[in-house]
């Protein structure tokens, strides 16, 4: 039976709509030095129209609405787009517009889009859906369009360790409980290459295994950065990685 993430997300943003920082959001140096590099990438351009792909309640379109000439935001969640539509009045933006949809089904016409923006979106795809949506990608960007994408890498330490466990768990219960999708970093890389984009990895963080404690890893996380230190080859294990790219012709 297919998971109705909508109402997991409506119910989740229900709980904690009062605590931005529990929605969609990580204190650490990993993450400010990617918000930066994500954004240096975007440009102040505001003759540019931007898909926030995945938009939650808005932390990251209401941003996006000021570089930019029009910002359309797109979410699964019926409740978190009630949420950024009120961010949205009570900022009294004028150029950005949400609705409920999928990444596989984006209402936009074609060669409409200059960048699209994707956020922690795909662990909720499924690989044939990512398929798609990379697919919708292609469509909707102008030609010389391109796409900045963060993603949860299945084949991290925290991947493969989830990956484990789970597998432990459905063992002893006897059944295969649903769990979120973690794709790993070669196969959206080859995704992205067979319609014919070209991948650069621009951000990798968190390279710990699941159950790792987590106030340490805060602890860590706002007072070093890593990522400068290590070789080109180690940054495709991160757990959080966030990839550019544009597609040929």
């Amino acid at each position: 039976m297919k998971t109705d993430f909508g109402s997991y997300f409506d119910e989740y943003v229900r709980k904690n709509k009062n605590n931005q920082e529990t929605i969609y959001y990580t204190e650490s140096i990993e993450h400010n030095e990617n918000v930066k590099k994500i954004f240096s990438l975007i440009e102040d351009n505001h003759d540019q129209v931007i898909l926030d792909a995945g938009c939650g309640i808005g932390n990251f379109l209401i941003l996006l609405s000021k570089i930019s000439k029009q910002v359309y935001g797109i979410d699964i969640s019926q409740e978190s787009i009630n949420l950024c539509e009120k961010r949205i009045k009570e900022e009294k933006i004028e150029n950005a517009s949400v609705q409920v949809a999928s990444l596989t089904d984006i209402p936009l016409p074609d060669k409409s889009i200059d960048k699209i923006f994707c956020y922690g979106v795909l662990l909720y795809l499924s690989n044939a859906e990512t398929e798609i949506a990379i697919k919708e990608f292609k469509r909707i960007l102008k030609d010389d369009g391109s796409v900045i994408i963060n993603f949860v890498n299945g084949s991290s330490p925290w991947g493969i360790t989830t990956r484990l466990i789970r597998a432990i768990r459905q063992v002893i219960k006897g059944k295969k409980e649903y769990s979120s999708n973690y794709i790993y970093y070669n196969k959206l890389r080859k995704i992205i290459e067979n319609q014919k984009g070209q991948v650069n990895l621009i951000h990798s963080a968190y390279f710990y295994p699941v159950y790792f404690p987590a106030r340490l890893i805060k602890w860590i996380g706002i007072r070093f950065y890593f990522e400068k230190y290590l070789p080109e080859y180690i940054k495709q294990f991160g757990k959080s990685i966030t990839i550019y790219f544009q597609f040929e012709g």
